[in-house]
């Protein structure tokens, strides 16, 4: 009764010998939109036992898995599997990683006969996915533009404004910061200024890449407050159209020319006869032809 009552114990001990043997890689750090290879490395805990399975694993579900009888079998279309002959060192990409890949990831080993090893490490994403900008009228003072330039990254993205032609006022300037369910953050900072710069830069700083510049072109207002020109298109419309109005000067200063040249070059006409072509038709009668009309000095024509 005694050794009976023993045995589910031994048999739990059993287990638990050879459910795991737990350690850690050094945590990985990407920026948004990279790529991020995890290497798998079994270490000395599985000796140079048979590895069955190879799985790359995460709280949401498994994200890669490679077996000897199934062979690879990927979950996300991002996802590259390279696997050693061995696959005692296995290397998964993800490709464009985002934000739901900021989570921590478990590499396991299927072992015979030794059963299961895990190895831990965690991903970190960085950097700025989005950035929007807009130029509004302000409603008060018309020749005054609001520009927004908006940001999305983690951690919370530090908005700056730049401008050749000014100096810029921190009175012109105010800014708002929220955090997302994603546990991003959006800022989000509106320069106020007079319509008196062709640009602006915003200037987003995130992530290991350094600063992104957006530069956004700026209308110019009448004094009465109506959009005259966009700088953006402005001047390459205007070019289009010089450019149209010089060839149709030019071509018309080309035929003038050219028909002056014709004149001064070709012959003179006979005296009393047209200076163009007759029907074969017409028959010209000549003055002081006596056979025609004796005794009258003029040209008739007839059919």
């Amino acid at each position: 009764m005694q050794s009976a009552g023993l045995l589910p114990v031994s048999v739990l001990l059993s287990l638990t010998a050879v459910c795991a043997q737990l350690s850690s890689y050094a945590d990985l750090t990407a920026d948004f939109g990279a790529d991020v290879a995890f290497t798998c490395s079994l270490g000395s805990g599985g000796g140079a036992a048979d590895i069955v399975q190879v799985s790359l694993l995460r709280r949401k579900g498994t994200v890669a898995t490679y077996s000897k009888r199934f062979g690879e079998q990927i979950h996300d279309p991002r996802v590259r599997w390279t696997a050693s002959t061995s696959t005692a060192a296995p290397v998964v990409t993800i490709r464009n990683v985002t934000w739901t890949d900021d989570a921590c990831y478990t590499c396991t080993f299927s072992v015979y006969p030794t059963g299961s090893h895990s190895r831990h490490t965690c991903l970190r994403v960085q950097g700025i996915s989005n950035i929007r900008t807009d130029v509004q009228q302000n409603q008060t003072q018309p020749r005054e533009l609001v520009v927004s330039c908006t940001a999305t990254g983690k951690p919370a993205p530090a908005v700056r404004w730049h401008t050749a032609s000014m100096n810029l006022s921190e009175d012109a300037i105010s800014q708002e910061a929220k955090e997302n369910a994603d546990k991003t953050f959006t800022v989000s900072s509106n320069l106020t200024l007079t319509a008196s710069t062709a640009f602006v830069d915003c200037l987003v700083e995130g992530g290991a890449a350094g600063p992104r510049v957006e530069r956004i072109s700026l209308p110019v207002w009448s004094e009465k407050g109506h959009k005259e020109v966009d700088t953006e298109h402005g001047s390459t419309a205007g070019m289009i159209v010089g450019g149209i109005i010089s060839v149709v000067i030019i071509g018309a200063i080309a035929t003038v020319a050219l028909k002056i040249q014709k004149r001064e070059t070709g012959q003179q006409p006979k005296q009393g006869s047209p200076d163009f072509p007759l029907p074969s038709h017409f028959v010209q009668f000549f003055p002081g032809d006596p056979e025609a009309f004796p005794g009258q000095a003029r040209d008739m024509w007839c059919v």
